[in-house]
């Protein structure tokens, strides 16, 4: 026996004598060479019959690495493709969202559902559990090819799960929208898929101008208020999409209307800035020619020029008459 041999053996006692929970990724372990894709080691290891749970944990790293052939020798011998880690995140949604494409078209391939669903993940320090089937991390990566292989797999078009909270459900068609992803949201919708009302001012706040002109091409009102009571104008405004406040304004946005706390677009617009934001002033400047009161007052006597955050915009309320 190879000293090598002997070393795998020593890595199959330490899996038999500790939690197979969280893969240990130790020079020559099972999930080391299960990400690196050394077959000849894996064959080993899996000749001694190591628990199932130690198996899935192996194929979770295989998957990491874009191991192909691991992969299928690891689900050959009782790895689920299935596999949902202890997190939440499933195996299949976890590749697409990864960017693995080829991957996780060889899941699918190999039986992976369409309907698993879970994919968690901490993003500088901020818990994500987004409750996402593998159509929806397709829809939101901008994935065609993959979206179609789904649908051909038998994937729940109308399936609802959320990113946000339980109170705002999703479905891979809304996703695709406030993603800007306009071909994968119109095939989704011929199969049958629908969106919630509010998608719209979500692809709006992301500055889609092709997907907001689909919906009002759809007979969306360019003047209904989301719930929250924003305008699209206004949505828009704050957001500093030039093109998209240009294109709601040419689409009949009404420039003075106001949201339940009295502001106008403009007002929004000019109570936003920041290196972040750096179209704020041609903004303003747009909605002023288009009929904007630079005086109109919310209920808490605010005017856009109180609100102001930005030197530029200040200096341009001032000389617009403001005050």
């Amino acid at each position: 026996m190879t000293l090598r041999s002997l070393f795998i053996l020593a890595v199959l006692f330490s899996l038999s004598n500790t939690s197979p929970a969280f893969a240990q990724y130790t020079p020559d372990g099972f999930y080391s060479l299960a990400r690196r894709g050394d077959l000849e080691g894996l064959k080993l290891i899996l000749a001694q019959h190591p628990e199932t749970v130690v198996k899935n944990a192996a194929l979770e790293a295989a998957v990491l690495g874009q191991q192909a052939e691991a992969i299928r020798l690891l689900i050959d011998n009782g790895a689920s493709v299935n596999y949902i880690d202890p997190d939440g995140t499933a195996l299949l949604v976890n590749a697409i969202m990864l960017g693995y494409d080829d991957t996780a078209a060889l899941l699918l391939s190999l039986g992976a559902s369409p309907q698993v669903i879970g994919y968690r993940r901490v993003y500088h320090d901020y818990p994500m559990d987004w409750q996402w089937t593998p159509l929806m991390a397709a829809a939101y990566q901008g994935k065609m090819d993959l979206v179609k292989q789904l649908l051909e797999a038998g994937a729940e078009v109308q399936q609802e799960g959320y990113s946000v909270s339980k109170d705002e459900p999703e479905t891979a068609a809304d996703i695709a929208a406030y993603s800007g992803h306009l071909e994968i949201l119109q095939l989704l919708l011929e199969k049958g898929g629908h969106t919630a009302d509010e998608t719209i001012f979500k692809a709006a706040s992301a500055g889609h101008l092709d997907v907001v002109k689909f919906f009002l091409g759809k007979g969306a009102d360019v003047n209904k208020p989301s719930t929250e009571g924003k305008t699209l104008l206004m949505v828009a405004a704050w957001w500093g999409h030039v093109e998209l406040v240009e294109y709601l304004l040419g689409a009949g946005a009404d420039v003075r209307a106001v949201d339940a706390n009295g502001y106008t677009a403009l007002s929004e617009a000019a109570a936003n800035g920041g290196s972040d934001f750096p179209d704020q002033l041609a903004i303003v400047k747009t909605l002023v020619k288009h009929g904007a009161d630079v005086r109109q007052a919310d209920p808490f006597k605010e005017t856009p020029l109180m609100r102001a955050q930005d030197p530029t915009v200040i200096e341009f309320l001032i000389e617009a008459g403001a005050h």
